[in-house]
C-alpha cells in the first residue's frame, strides 16, 4: 500500500503504508496478475454487498499476516467506468 487515509476502512483494519498484499479471498496476488486481472478483481469487488467478508493476506517487514474485514460501500463510491 502506498498510503492509508485516516479514518478509512484500511486504517480501521490495521493496515499501514508499505504493507504488501499477497492474497485476496484465498487467491494469491500472483494469480491476479495475469491477463484481465484488474477486470476480475473489480468484478469481484462490485459483487460485494455490505457485510460480505473479504479475507486478505499481507506482508509487513518480512512477516506474513492475515485479516478479515467486512467493508461497507461509501455512498458516493463506484467502481463502474462511466467513460
Amino acid at each position: 500500500m502506498v498510503g492509508v487515509t485516516p479514518g478509512s476502512g484500511a486504517q480501521k483494519a490495521g493496515l499501514f503504508a508499505g504493507d504488501l498484499f499477497v492474497k485476496i479471498n484465498e487467491i494469491s496476488i500472483e494469480e491476479l496478475l495475469g491477463e484481465r486481472a484488474i477486470e476480475r478483481l473489480v468484478r469481484g469487488l462490485e459483487n460485494l454487498r455490505d457485510g460480505d467478508v473479504i479475507k486478505f493476506g499481507y506482508q509487513r517487514s518480512g512477516q506474513l499476516f492475515s485479516k478479515s474485514n467486512a467493508p461497507r460501500r461509501q455512498k458516493n463510491c463506484s467502481t463502474k467506468n462511466t467513460g
